[in-house]
């Protein structure tokens, strides 16, 4: 299992990629409100990795 996160300088993770078994790479995306509260996450799915 592959895995890799991105922060924003902050010590914050706004994006986790996982390659999933079948190929494919799963994302999850995370936005922050106003005092640190997570906003927004969601996940997608991207085409199998060559």
């Amino acid at each position: 299992m592959i895995e890799r996160d991105t922060s924003d300088g902050y010590d914050r993770i706004i994006k986790h990629r996982q390659l999933e078994s079948a190929g494919t790479t799963k994302t999850t995306d995370i936005t922050f409100g106003a005092l640190e509260r997570v906003g927004t996450s969601y996940n997608c799915s991207s085409n199998p990795v060559m």
